[in-house]
């Protein structure tokens, strides 16, 4: 991710030469929340309920380890 400092002037300048392709441009539902390249997602119900029974700790609510995610995915699912 890039951040970029503009005063006034510059910022304008950076709009109107965007604006073409911002004009050409369509939406995408959830473009910020998939990276290139990253892998299907899981169901997190699923991932709770296999941790569970194979006595993997997993945080009841939030975001899931990647590691247990790994272990999910190694064991089949």
């Amino acid at each position: 991710m890039y951040e970029i400092d503009l005063n006034s002037t510059n910022r304008d300048k950076l709009v109107a030469a965007m604006a073409p392709f911002a004009a050409a441009a369509r939406r995408v539902r959830g473009a910020g929340s998939v990276s290139v390249g990253a892998e299907t997602p899981v169901d997190a119900r699923a991932v709770r309920e296999w941790a569970r029974v194979n006595g993997v700790h997993v945080p009841a609510r939030g975001r899931i380890p990647d590691r247990i995610i790994d272990e999910y995915r190694a064991a089949g699912n």
